[in-house]
């Protein structure tokens, strides 16, 4: 694997950073999985002509973007397919890397002189817009977008400050909440942005913001060690929580006192690492050390293995970014490719969440629904856990017929 440098959050946990794959074998996974129509899934492979490695972090508006190494680090952006890869490096730039898209803009980083950037393109390379405020000498970097808003970090003085933008420089606000050494913006989403706060040893907290340093509130749970909230959407935030030396995904609905552990059995570590509406996207890890891209919907029984889906030759794999377009859902991510030797950034493209009676996931509320359900339930499988709430009764069969003859 060529040796290369990938940009990340100083002292972040390997869990939390933008990860290169090593290749990990063994693939049994004990993951419980609805009777999901598997063969709506495809995965496309992004990674473009030349490129010694790539990585897919984001997705948004029929776009995915990340980076690639064409003759260095790029900024890079497709529209679903390799050969739609364009580099949005500005001119001047010695490196570029996007870590969001919404609404055919994107967000990152752009390293000019020796100073990161943050950075807002409108998808071209020319479009570029420099972000960096005036109050941030030694840089900053924009990691989420949404609803008009840039969200991501600025150093002041030598500690990160959360930050957030509406499109220039001289619109960023400090969001850096009093008494924590330093603080990051990783998403933003309905007028909500999350991150964490970290001590000056680097403890971590996940955290909250709804526009302003005061409004700051700290989502860490009772018990855990260190957290960090990496996605929002529709009022929930999702992230990693640590317990002892359990790294466990994370879902939150605006309180510390509201976590979820969708960290699904039979797992070593897992997170979070977006969200889009019902759906979160994230990756595990098994026994094995082996990464495995994973879609939940709000519960740790509802864990998909969009692994399984990877072409062959791929030994592991991490979801990054999700959106949907009113058809389908579009993960965006990445795994190590065996036959190559490097790095690859993927696209799995699959159907909308379905409605609690359309249990085969085919568009269609039927029989065969009823059957996969019944057998399900007989077998006394977590599938069949239809209220999620850790068991299987009666009233778990009861709901489902109700969700049954209502239909979708």
């Amino acid at each position: 694997m060529p040796n290369t440098t990938i940009s990340t959050t100083p002292n972040t946990p390997a869990i939390w950073r933008s990860q290169i794959l090593q290749p990990a074998l063994g693939l049994a996974i004990g993951l419980t999985t609805f009777a999901t129509a598997q063969a709506q899934w495809t995965v496309t492979k992004l990674n473009p002509a030349g490129s010694t490695q790539s990585l897919g972090y984001a997705a948004g508006g029929g776009q995915q973007a990340g980076f690639s190494f064409v003759g260095g680090q790029r900024a890079s952006l497709w529209n679903k397919t390799s050969a739609s890869w364009i580099s949005l490096n500005p001119v001047g730039a010695i490196q570029g890397e996007l870590f969001g898209v919404s609404n055919g803009q994107q967000v990152g980083r752009a390293l000019v002189g020796s100073i990161n950037r943050a950075s807002l393109w409108n998808s071209t390379p020319a479009s570029w817009i420099d972000l960096n405020p005036a109050a941030a000498p030694n840089g900053s970097i924009a990691y989420a977008i949404g609803d008009g808003q840039q969200g991501g970090y600025a150093f002041i003085g030598f500690n990160p400050h959360a930050s957030l933008w509406t499109g220039s420089a001289a619109s960023w606000i400090d969001l850096h909440p009093a008494g924590w050494a330093s603080s990051e913006i990783r998403a933003v989403g309905g007028g909500q942005q999350v991150g964490f706060v970290a001590t000056a040893s680097n403890s971590q907290s996940a955290s909250l913001w709804t526009g302003s340093a005061a409004s700051w509130i700290n989502l860490s749970p009772a018990g855990s060690s260190q957290s960090i909230a990496l996605a929002v959407s529709d009022g929930k935030q999702g992230g990693v929580t640590i317990f002892g030396s359990s790294q466990q995904a994370s879902l939150w609905s605006g309180t510390a006192a509201s976590w979820i552990d969708l960290s699904p059995a039979s797992t070593t570590g897992s997170v979070v690492r977006a969200m889009s509406g019902p759906q979160q996207a994230g990756f595990v890890t098994i026994s094995s050390g082996q990464g495995r891209a994973i879609l939940w919907t709000g519960s740790a029984a509802s864990a998909f293995d969009l692994h399984q889906f990877a072409p062959a030759e791929f030994a592991n794999s991490q979801a990054y970014g999700i959106t949907t377009d009113g058809t389908k859902t579009y993960v965006t991510g990445f795994g190590f490719n065996l036959t190559t030797g490097r790095t690859e950034a993927l696209l799995w493209t699959g159907p909308l969440p379905c409605c609690p009676s359309d249990f085969n996931c085919d568009g269609f509320t039927t029989g065969d629904d009823f059957d996969s359900y019944v057998t399900l339930f007989e077998m006394g499988t977590l599938a069949a856990d239809f209220n999620r709430d850790g068991f299987v009764t009666g009233d778990d069969f009861d709901g489902y017929v109700a969700a049954f003859e209502t239909g979708c």
